[in-house]
């Protein structure tokens, strides 16, 4: 009867463990075998930008989300969500770019972006830190300019003639 009882529970516990086991191959099964990664970055007080780039063996199946990070001073991971938008569907071996305009905004900025659900990675990944400085508006010099100044005509003065007498 004991032997009975342990066959039982290992049918069961086979039974129970066998869909999770399928579950997780059908996930993996469902990657495009598309990888995201960064290439570079850079960024001045009107543009900041980063590289995409679709480093799998596979085409994007679907677009995913990017975010911008943006910290006054220190790591952009630690920071605020200041924008965000979607890539393109990327072939493999296909880039694209992301631009923000940070408007003279200082600081520090970093993209972060999605992997398509599958992806056997962490998820997620990050461009390099951008830091944008300097943006002070540039006071204009003072040219000197010549302004012509009049120069007096002489006035005529009459002056007595003497008359014969």
């Amino acid at each position: 009867m004991r032997i009975l009882s342990v066959l039982l529970a290992s049918l069961l516990l086979i039974s129970i463990g066998s869909p999770a086991f399928a579950a997780k191959s059908e996930e993996k099964s469902t990657w495009d075998k598309s990888s995201l990664v960064f290439t570079s970055s850079e960024g001045d007080c009107s543009i900041i930008q980063a590289v995409v780039k679709n480093g799998g063996s596979g085409n994007m199946g679907q677009a995913v989300t990017w975010e911008l990070y943006y910290i006054s001073s220190g790591n952009p991971k630690n920071g605020t969500i200041i924008y965000t938008g979607t890539t393109n569907v990327l072939l493999s071996g296909q880039s694209q770019t992301l631009s923000y305009n940070p408007n003279a905004i200082i600081g520090n900025y970093m993209f972060k972006a999605y992997q398509i659900s599958g992806h056997p990675g962490t998820g997620q990944l990050w461009s390099d830190e951008v830091q944008v400085e300097d943006c002070a508006t540039p006071t204009p010099t003072p040219t000197p300019t010549v302004t012509p100044t009049p120069t007096p005509t002489p006035t005529p003065t009459p002056t007595p003639t003497p008359t014969p007498t």
